[in-house]
């Protein structure tokens, strides 16, 4: 919806800066996600938004780790530090 919003206004993607929560592990291994979307396809996605954004949003930061979610499901700190 961002990049949707900045061609609505013609904003250029290569002056877009951000971070998007693209965390893979998150949304297969914590959250609810398998029920709602296959692992595979999961990653898959994940995957195609890491290339689409380093080819055509070059200041986007497409993917974000957050070790707080993973610590409030029951990994510990080792486990933490083994999955970024």
């Amino acid at each position: 919806m961002y990049f949707a919003n900045a061609q609505a206004q013609a904003v250029p993607f290569s002056e877009l800066r951000g971070t998007s929560q693209n965390d893979f592990l998150m949304e297969t291994a914590v959250a609810i996600a398998p029920e709602v979307f296959p692992p595979r396809a999961s990653f898959k996605f994940s995957c195609d938004a890491i290339e689409y954004c380093t080819k055509h949003v070059p200041r986007w930061n497409p993917v974000s780790f957050a070790g707080y979610n993973y610590r409030e499901a029951g990994c510990t700190a080792v486990q933490r530090w083994l999955l970024s």
